[in-house]
């Protein structure tokens, strides 16, 4: 099938959800985006370079190919942002798969999460004999609220895609809450929340919010 999620816009690519938990304001001033808002601040600068050069480099190993990248066993939508905290991924993530079944059809589409916080990091459809314990708190609420669209967790996002198409073959797409530094997997489509505008690298972990570069 087309790779391409043409039932539906995903324009913008990058959001700024105001009405989730976790958004501030368009009021959000340039001076606290590049002093990390509540963050540790000028202090840890320093760190926050040698964090940001990491983090470039890491990208461009995979931008020229050093480290190896590819597309999933199934056309994926990638649900991510660029720093820590709340963005509203996965609110986002349940809308977003929901919209797509309503077009693809039920049982088409499902929903993949690294599953923080539990036990093991391999590969795990969520079912109703699972506790939050073994699959993590959001894919547990996400299985729950959205019943009977399968949700999966697997810590390895291209082997957890094989895994759902070789068990579930009716899959027509999978919505990723979180992934978007999972540089291994090239996502169809990618969705960034952002809440904080007109960051920098002197925003990057520890002086400030930032887990990923602004630049992407």
């Amino acid at each position: 099938m087309s790779r391409t999620f043409k039932a539906l816009s995903m324009q913008p690519k990058v959001h700024f959800p105001a009405q989730f938990p976790g958004a501030v304001s368009n009021a959000f001033s340039s001076r606290q985006a590049r002093q990390g808002h509540a963050w540790l601040g000028p202090w840890f600068l320093p760190l926050a370079a040698l964090y940001a050069a990491a983090l470039w480099l890491r990208h461009k190993a995979y931008d020229w190919g050093f480290l190896h990248s590819e597309r999933g066993a199934l056309p994926t939508l990638v649900v991510g942002n660029l720093e820590l905290g709340g963005t509203g991924k996965t609110p986002h993530a349940m809308d977003l798969a929901k919209r797509l079944e309503s077009r693809l059809g039920t049982g088409t589409v499902a929903i993949l999460s690294r599953g923080h916080g539990r036990s093991s990091n391999r590969f795990q459809w969520v079912d109703e004999g699972c506790t939050w314990q073994h699959v993590g708190d959001e894919p547990w609420m996400m299985a729950r609220a959205l019943r009977p669209m399968p949700v999966a967790v697997g810590a390895n996002r291209l082997e957890a895609l094989r895994a759902m198409a070789q068990t579930r073959p009716e899959l027509k797409a999978v919505v990723l809450d979180d992934g978007m530094q999972h540089r291994a997997l090239v996502p169809d489509r990618l969705v960034c929340l952002q809440s904080r505008p007109n960051a920098s690298w002197a925003s990057a972990l520890p002086a400030g919010p930032w887990r990923d570069l602004p630049s992407r």
